[in-house]
């Protein structure tokens, strides 16, 4: 026998159940800040002594994107002078830590970057779950509305041709073995696939330049800087992108003289572009922002848990540590647009003025003393129907308890309820059933300070390493280490059914699991959901 995954992706259930740990839900805030590189170290963010600097409505914005640039490396280069632009303009006013509460990889990172938006907004959650991000809702799309197309110039320069694109949505024939790239659909007996637009497919339409797919730094510096020139008689945002730290981590891994090179190479024509606008006397009419979309895990090849990223700023009203989602709303609001006007409502908050999240919900003083309804002692029941292209299922679940404890025992108790004809369909199409089987994985949805982790996403603070550290990372579906992955979440069950033990009185089939196991000693605190995938086990 072999376990299908074709098969058991289509016959997959993912039932939703939501327990709570034991753990306080709590958030630190803005508890600290990078020092600016120069002689004076800025009081703590979280209580300023002056409040926000006032500043009037700049004319010229350019965001730089070093992609992949880890906040420690970037310390370490600046620390042995290596990245003497970014000092300089850091010290103009300051170098600030910013942090990645989704998933760190690139488009979704400058998806949030450039919108101010969480992925359910903009259906961009990761390199392999995107579609084009609504129309009017980045920086360049908000700014041109704003000032008048005529009026204003928006221009983007990127390293990568992946990943930071525009192509359109496209439909193509779709045969077995073709690579899947989207939504696979039948219309008139013929199979399509319905590969979504990239994400700026329609933001690039409203703008005056959008080229990418330049690669090399040298290519994008110098591009840019033509752009500067042909485009600086007139109020402007540009966002340049240096794609080759990302590419040399990747290639060379994070502590390489390759990656180091570089952020050397991204802080050199950082300056140049700097110099440039100096030449043109737009220096002083222009705020300058440095960041990356995430960093890289520590000495190795990947950034599956890399949160940790800068901003580096000329402009004087910065003046605390944010997140991704807080860059956008900085620079809208810079250029003096009306952040409480904008709709949808952004996620983000200026990187200009105090803010703390809240610990959860509403951040009012009478939300915050209010406790959490306790859960009931008894187990939770629920069941769920569903369906194949080949017939419908329905499942019952209980799971107990309620609420988890480390090291407590659990149990779990399904039954599958699959018909005959469903069976004999996938027997049809090829697919004959020796039997049924579970997976039982339990995703973080939100992590002990109250950040939601999206489920079923690609990198979702649900890991544990083989040692029992959690990190954030992982693959799309179902988190298991039993089919080569190598990590696993805190529960990991798997059981399988013969196909003959399922007959029941009038032809069908009804499949029943017992889960027993116990959590782990160091369970992640944390709001966790049950997610059940079931699938057959079909003849070798």
């Amino acid at each position: 026998m072999e376990i299908s995954k074709k098969t058991s992706g289509k016959l997959a259930l993912v039932i939703a159940l939501v327990v709570l740990l034991s753990a306080t839900l709590s958030c630190q805030g803005n508890a600290f800040q990078l020092s600016p590189p120069s002689a004076s170290t800025p009081s703590n963010p979280a209580h300023p002594s002056a409040g926000p600097v006032p500043a009037a409505a700049t004319s010229n914005a350019i965001l730089i994107g070093w992609d992949g640039a880890q906040r420690d490396h970037v310390i370490e280069s600046l620390g042995r002078g290596e990245l003497p632009n970014l000092r300089q303009l850091s010290s103009e006013s300051n170098l600030v830590a910013i942090d990645v509460y989704r998933t760190t990889d690139t488009k979704a990172g400058w998806t949030q970057i450039l919108t101010g938006y969480e992925p359910e907004v903009t259906g961009v959650f990761s390199d392999s779950r995107y579609q084009p991000i609504p129309k009017g809702y980045t920086v360049f799309e908000r700014l041109e509305d704003a000032f008048g197309r005529d009026n204003f110039v928006t221009v983007a320069v990127i390293g990568k041709k992946g990943n930071v694109d525009n192509d359109p949505p496209q439909r193509k024939p779709y045969k077995e073995g073709d690579p899947i790239e989207g939504q696979i659909i039948t219309e008139n007996g013929v199979r399509y696939q319905l590969i979504p637009g990239k994400p700026y497919y329609n933001a690039s339409q409203a703008m005056d330049v959008f080229v990418n797919g330049l690669e090399e730094d040298d290519k994008v510096g110098t591009k840019a800087v033509e752009l500067l020139q042909r485009y600086g008689d007139k109020p402007f945002f540009f966002f340049v992108h240096f794609a080759q730290v990302d590419h040399k981590g990747h290639q060379f891994g994070e502590n390489s003289k390759e990656y180091n090179d570089a952020l050397v190479s991204a802080d050199t024509w950082t300056g140049k572009i700097i110099q440039k606008l100096k030449e043109l006397n737009l220096y002083d009419k222009t705020l300058m922002y440095v960041t990356a979309d995430h960093g890289f895990d520590e000495g190795q090849k990947t950034h599956n848990d890399a949160p940790y990223v800068f901003l580096g700023t000329n402009d004087p009203a910065v003046m605390r540590r944010g997140e991704r989602a807080d860059i956008a709303p900085t620079i809208l609001e810079r250029f003096g647009l009306d952040l409480g006007r904008i709709q949808p409502q952004l996620a983000g908050h200026s990187l200009t003025k105090p803010y703390e999240p809240p610990l959860w919900g509403p951040s009012s003083a009478a939300a915050k003393s209010e406790k959490l309804p306790s859960p009931a002692t008894a187990g939770l029941t629920f069941g769920s129907d569903g369906y194949t292209d080949y017939g419908d299922w329905h499942a019952e679940v209980s799971a107990t308890p309620p609420v988890w404890h480390p090291g407590v025992g659990i149990q779990i108790d399904t039954t599958l309820q699959v018909t005959q004809a469903h069976l004999d369909g996938l027997a049809k199409a090829g697919i004959k059933a020796d039997g049924f089987c579970l997976l039982v994985t339990a995703e973080r949805t939100f992590d002990s300070e109250g950040w939601f982790r999206q489920a079923n996403d690609e990198k979702m603070s649900t890991l544990l390493t083989p040692a029992g550290l959690p990190i954030e990372g992982g693959i799309q579906g179902a988190v298991t280490n039993r089919f080569g992955y190598g990590f696993r979440t805190p529960v990991d069950e798997f059981q399988a059914k013969p196909l003959a033990q399922t007959v029941q009185p009038d032809g069908n089939h009804s499949a029943t699991f017992q889960i027993r196991t116990s959590l782990p000693e160091r369970l992640p605190p944390g709001i966790y959901r049950l997610r059940l995938d079931y699938g057959i086990i079909r003849v070798a």
